[in-house]
């Protein structure tokens, strides 16, 4: 839901078939009206800060600036503009690039066709979605630093999610979870197994390890969580 008000939308790509896809899918959401569309950094620059629509759809390769360099600019001229990097394939050096620029979000050619609608949404409520497929490494990432790439985790989860953490953290049961955050063990469960998915662990003892390692949760890990 979108509290009744339209998804103002800037679109900004130099990929005529990319360009042409994505007015055709935005277009199409009831909660979503595309102002614009530009082909160059130049025009999209000048429109954005002009307007400040909520989002704007940044592809990532634009003739004469890189689309990491473009989100660095519009963020700051434009700090209310939600900023979002299209790119063709995972990345994950970009990813971590861009959310340090400012962007609020990174999707992928698949993420774009299938999952846009609803990442929109999600994005104009606050979320920030840095998602990667899979079969990609979660924790580590050769020639990216650390504090870099626990950036980008931290970036993945929201309010509920630290608190949900931080609560196997502290090695709590989804039974005390679920009564601190007024939600039935049964979401519980499933809300952590998401999260295990999310960040490729297979059970909570690896999970709290997780947390803690990567920065999730501003606590140690107290005693081994309970079943």
């Amino acid at each position: 839901m979108t509290d009744g008000k339209l998804i103002r939308v800037h679109l900004v790509s130099a990929d005529f078939l990319l360009q042409q896809g994505l007015q055709t899918i935005l277009t199409g959401l009831d909660y979503v009206t595309l102002e614009a569309v530009s082909r160059t950094a130049e025009d999209a620059f000048t429109a954005v800060v002009a307007a400040g629509p909520d989002i704007v759809l940044i592809e990532r390769g634009l003739p004469g600036i890189d689309g990491v360099a473009e989100i660095r600019a519009i963020t700051e001229q434009a700090p209310r503009t939600k900023v979002v990097l299209l790119c063709a394939e995972t990345d994950r050096k970009t990813m971590i690039e861009a959310y340090q620029a400012g962007a609020v979000s990174f999707l992928t050619k698949t993420q774009m066709t299938q999952d846009l609608g609803p990442a929109l949404r999600m994005i104009h409520r606050g979320a920030a979605i840095f998602a990667m497929p899979l079969s990609s490494p979660r924790l580590q990432t050769p020639g990216a630093t650390e504090s870099a790439d626990n950036l980008v985790l931290k970036a993945q989860f929201n309010s509920r999610d630290r608190k949900l953490l931080a609560g196997v953290a502290a090695g709590r049961t989804n039974a005390q979870i679920g009564r601190d955050l007024h939600l039935s063990e049964a979401t519980i469960k499933a809300q952590l197994t998401g999260i295990m998915t999310r960040l490729n662990v297979s059970n909570r003892v690896q999970l709290a390890v997780a947390v803690v390692r990567n920065g999730l949760v501003d606590m140690p890990v107290s005693h081994a969580p309970g079943p």
